[in-house]
This record gives structure tokens, C-alpha cells and sequence, in this order.
């Protein structure tokens, strides 16, 4: 793929750096914005329980779905082109990878925010001196 952006050229080895930004951009939304209001819709202390948070990290699956969508273009744009076998990139640019990157990220970060919040809610209290 074309990894330029202007003229800086991106090295392909940091493109799985998107699911972390993704997460650090995410995370201040999931514990500000989606929370509170799960909390008002629930009508309940914890919005949603902790099984359900780790259910929405299943958003896995449409992480896999975006990138056999990707890989068809990828694929269909390489034929049209007759670069199916050639090692020059492709004219696609880089960026159509960060979609499921995205879903990647917001998966992950469901998934583990539920497993630590399932952690410290079950784990024994310290008892107190």
C-alpha cells in the first residue's frame, strides 16, 4: 500500500500504532461520555454489567470483517493494475487499514476495561488495620 502522507513517508512497521491511539483517544469517551450515560439509561450504579462490557469487545469480529473488505479492494485494485505479483505498492493509500484498527482499538479497550473492572470488583477486600 501507499504509505505517504504528503511527503513524509510512513514506515509500515508503525502502522499498529493506530489501535493505541485509537484506545488513548477512546478511553477518556468510554469513561466520560459512554458510562454516564449507560448510567442514566440503566438507571443503574454500574451502566452496564461486566460481562456486557466484555461482549461489546466481540466488536472483533467486525475488525475482521473491515479487513476481508479491505484485502477484497486491496486485491481487486492489484488486478486491475496488473500488480498482483510485482513487490512496487499498491495506489491505495494506508489509511484504509485504521478503519479496522479502529475497531481493533475500541475492542480491546471494552475488553480490558471490563476485565479490570470485573477484577476489582470481585477481588477480596484488604481488610483494615
Amino acid at each position: 500500500m501507499d504509505t505517504k502522507l504528503g511527503s513524509l513517508k510512513v514506515p509500515p512497521a508503525s502502522l499498529p500504532i493506530f489501535p493505541v491511539l485509537f484506545i488513548m483517544i477512546l478511553a477518556p469517551v468510554y469513561y466520560h461520555f459512554i458510562i454516564p450515560f449507560a448510567r442514566k439509561v440503566t438507571k443503574s450504579e454500574m451502566g452496564i454489567t461486566h460481562l456486557q462490557r466484555i461482549g461489546v469487545g466481540l466488536l472483533s469480529v467486525i475488525a475482521m470483517a473491515v479487513a476481508a473488505l479491505v484485502e477484497i479492494k486491496r486485491k481487486r485494485v492489484a488486478s486491475e493494475r496488473g500488480l498482483l505479483d510485482s513487490p512496487n505498492p499498491l495506489p491505495v493509500t494506508f489509511f484504509w487499514i485504521a478503519f479496522q484498527y479502529l475497531f481493533l482499538g475500541s475492542a480491546d479497550l471494552f475488553t480490558l476495561a471490563g476485565i479490570l473492572d470485573y477484577s476489582n470488583f470481585s477481588s477480596p477486600r484488604r481488610p483494615q488495620a
